[in-house]
């Protein structure tokens, strides 16, 4: 067959260093019923555990109901077909893989729906529309008869493609360490989200960005080894994290943004000087009319034009709470969470908004920071690790009341 090579065989068959501690915690959590029947056991880190943190397996979407996608091995490559049977790709040839009526063509091979592309060695890569990826590559054809591309992998060989596409890794050290540990921790809370589609996370912004695992720098490889297992927890349970850009002087209480009651001592804002050297502490904004007023009344004819446009309220920290548009004399609320939205981030980069004007042709908006506000300032890590604070002051600062835990099953 001609995407074969001549080989074909059949199917064989079936921390070592902690560091301060955080505080004290050893309680049992239990995974999602719909996976394996383990608990995670989460020790704090002021003791060496007797077993080292969990290896945990994770599911990423990387591809995502595509017409086809572009298939490439470097290196030694494997996939199966219905029966069984076990192929070499070979190296350097690119198939496309499509889906059929009732399975997936693979170059010139009808195999069955789904089939399961294997690396084992360090120098192995499957390339997905140009993209390395390693260890179990699932594709798979979808009840819409598209194809979908799933990647199996370590959770810490997982973090090793999330961190160069979250923060520079010519970052100092200990920064993406604070940044390797909330984005491990953000995984583990996300287990199972996307479940009844198959996978745990997506590989894009409605998760964390996973990228190629074809060259990873080696500061990345530094901060995810030297932090191995380690998670935030807070009263018990792990921490639901967040991590955004630049906080602009000050981060945001998580239920400001969106919504909820009153969140635990570790998602409220606290004041940050230290990411006041962002590039975008701060920013101007010119939003077209046009487009202010289909934000405030989306599908809807309003009466007349934009008169004004104001803060209504705020919260504490300089966030706003919502907006008042005036139009044809009546004063229009909105909240700034949806109208933000709405604009797109694009236009809006935060909602640490401090002046607005109404112009001919559009509204201009001045605030401070880029992103939602909550959790760890990217852009304030960097500058407390150039100051000389450890990874686990960064956390401490802008998780107040957290510790650092590994998780062990």
């Amino acid at each position: 067959m001609p995407i074969l090579n001549a080989h074909r065989r059949p199917n064989p068959g079936s921390c070592s260093s902690l560091f301060a501690a955080f505080g004290v915690l050893g309680l049992f959590l239990f995974a999602s019923p719909a996976r394996a029947k383990k608990s995670l056991r989460i020790l704090s880190s002021d003791f060496v555990p007797a077993t080292r943190p969990s290896i945990r397996k994770i599911r990423i979407g990387v591809i995502l109901h595509a017409d086809k996608i572009r298939l490439a091995c470097r290196g030694r490559c494997t996939f199966d077909d219905a029966a069984g049977k076990l192929y070499y790709l070979v190296p350097g040839k690119k198939y496309d893989v499509r889906a059929l009526k009732d399975g997936l063509k693979l170059g010139g091979l009808v195999i069955g729906p789904r089939t399961t592309i294997l690396t084992k060695r360090m120098t192995d890569c499957a390339l997905l529309n140009g993209r390395c990826y390693r260890g179990k590559l699932v594709l798979r054809r979808d009840a819409d008869g598209a194809v979908t591309a799933v990647d199996v992998l370590d959770i810490e060989d997982y973090l090793m493609g999330v961190l160069p596409g979250e923060m520079d890794p010519s970052w100092p050290l200990e920064a993406l360490k604070a940044q390797a540990v909330v984005a491990r921790t953000y995984a583990y809370t996300q287990l199972d989200k996307y479940e009844d589609e198959g996978y745990d996370l997506t590989g894009d912004t409605r998760s964390q960005m996973f990228g190629s695992l074809g060259q990873v720098p080696l500061s990345v490889r530094e901060a995810v080894n030297e932090t191995s297992g380690q998670v935030l927890g807070y009263k018990g349970r792990i921490l639901d994290v967040y991590y955004h850009s630049c906080s602009g002087g000050h981060t945001a209480d998580e239920a400001e943004i969106w919504g909820g009651a009153e969140p635990p001592p570790p998602l409220r804002g606290v004041r940050d000087p230290y990411s006041r050297g962002c590039p975008d502490y701060d920013w101007k904004a010119y939003v077209p009319l046009s487009k202010v007023l289909a934000a405030i009344e989306p599908g809807s004819l309003l009466a007349g034009p934009l008169e004004s446009f104001r803060i209504g309220h705020e919260y504490w920290d300089g966030y706003v709470k919502n907006f008042v548009a005036g139009i044809d004399g009546d004063p229009i609320p909105i909240a700034a969470s949806k109208f933000r939205r709405r604009i797109g981030a694009y236009w809006l980069k935060s909602d640490r908004i401090y002046r607005i004007r109404v112009l001919s042709d559009s509204v201009e908006f001045e605030g401070h920071g880029l992103g939602h506000g909550v959790g760890l300032s990217q852009w304030g890590a960097r500058d407390l690790a150039k100051l000389g604070r450890s990874y686990q002051r960064i956390l401490k600062f802008y998780f107040p009341g957290s510790y650092l835990a590994v998780v062990v099953q």
